[in-house]
């Protein structure tokens, strides 16, 4: 989420690992396994910036598979401050649509050439 953040933590990726980074702040990918994808430009057009966290955690649960939507929206609305649930759906939603739509782009660039 930040430069700094990358740069010390780029050790700590795991041979087989993705760096998932926030585009907005990170403009230099120090890997070739980045994916970059703007978490704090659309925690800003939401009108909150200090939701970027919560558009990453969207991210990231449709890159990696890790945990299911369902799950996490569970546990994102059950842990952030009373009265936000409606500005962290929306983040949450921002970050899943991001994350399908780079995997989209990624398909579309990975197809072959249609004859």
């Amino acid at each position: 989420m930040s430069p700094a953040n990358c740069d010390a933590y780029i050790f700590d990726l795991q041979p087989r690992g993705v760096l998932l980074v926030d585009s907005t702040l990170v403009h230099h990918l120090p890997t070739s396994r980045a994916i970059s994808l703007p978490f704090t430009k659309i925690a800003r057009e939401l009108g909150q910036e200090t939701a970027a966290n919560i558009v990453a955690l969207g991210a990231l649960a449709v890159l990696t598979g890790v945990v299911s939507l369902e799950s996490l929206k569970a546990a994102v609305l059950a842990r952030v401050p009373k009265g936000t649930e409606a500005m962290n759906k929306k983040a949450l939603a921002a970050g899943i649509a991001a994350a399908r739509e780079y995997k989209r782009a990624k398909k579309k660039r990975q197809a072959p050439p249609q004859t």
